[in-house]
């Protein structure tokens, strides 16, 4: 891949995480001074406190650690179940 392929390949990488309204979270170098290691999401408060550590064992890449941020709602669903054995001896002491 040439340099111009790469050039290429990142613009259009970096147009699609704007034109679908993703967020990037990652603001610091990962990489000799490049952010070549993206945090993204889709709602712009989802990942949080984003840190660069350091290199793990021999890798030259940086750690990245983030916290999720996200709400959960409890949903009780109600669910009516028939019991025919009821029935049948609710009805048959009116057909009687």
């Amino acid at each position: 891949m040439t340099v111009d392929e790469a050039l290429l390949d990142e613009r259009l990488f970096l147009e699609c995480i704007e034109d679908n309204f993703y967020s990037k979270h990652v603001t610091d170098s990962t990489r000799d001074g490049a952010v070549l290691d993206p945090v993204v999401s889709s709602e712009a408060d989802l990942a949080g406190e984003v840190t660069v550590g350091d290199c793990l064992g021999s890798n030259d890449h940086n750690m990245l650690t983030w916290h999720c941020h996200f709400n959960s709602k409890n949903i009780s669903l109600l669910q009516m179940k028939l019991d025919f054995t009821r029935a049948d001896r609710f009805y048959s002491s009116w057909l009687n």
